[in-house]
């Protein structure tokens, strides 16, 4: 079985231990009621109106400049995508993280599974993951992927600006 899969049972599992009726998830339209009042909750829970557009994603807010209206639209539609999403990764990341250590009792607990996760904790299960690909794909890593390997973070600003420059830009002929 696929890690992905794994993962996505982990998901249901911990959503359906939220909630005392797990009759509500037999269907299509009633799971999505749940995560919109997941959604309700979590956005007043960070402290956000109930109408306020909180979970949005780039390619949407890119289409700003294009068409405003569009974008927001876009948004408004696709909240509860990105919610689900930001939903189940906080929950797997915990998971894999080993910072749960019980499935969840309560709406309560299950939307403040990920709180502890730090920037740094996802960044390393991302370049785990980017590595297992690899592994997986026998896939050899780019010059741009082993360069990013290197830890320029350690420099100033400036020098790894310049570093990067230097690596990574374009190179355009001089004539």
């Amino acid at each position: 079985m696929s890690v992905e899969k794994d993962f996505d049972r982990v998901f249901l599992r911990f959503l359906l231990s939220a909630f005392r009726d797990k009759y509500q998830f037999l269907d299509k339209k009633s799971l999505e009621r749940v995560l919109l009042d997941l959604l309700r909750l979590e956005k007043q829970r960070l402290g956000y109106g109930e109408n306020r557009l909180v979970f949005v994603g780039m390619a949407n807010i890119a289409d700003f400049y294009w068409c405003s209206v569009k974008s927001v639209l876009k948004s408004r539609r696709d909240e509860l995508m990105f919610f689900t999403s930001y939903l189940y990764d906080r929950i797997t990341y915990s998971v894999r993280l080993g910072l749960v250590s019980k499935e969840p009792t309560s709406v309560e607990e299950l939307l403040q599974i990920g709180d502890d996760i730090e920037f740094s904790d996802v960044e390393k299960l991302l370049k785990e993951e980017a590595e297992r690909f690899q592994i997986e794909t026998g896939k050899e890593k780019s010059e741009k992927e082993k360069i990013m390997d290197l830890d320029v973070g350690t420099l100033d600003p400036l020098r790894r600006g310049e570093v990067l420059q230097e690596l990574l830009a374009e190179k355009i002929p001089h004539y």
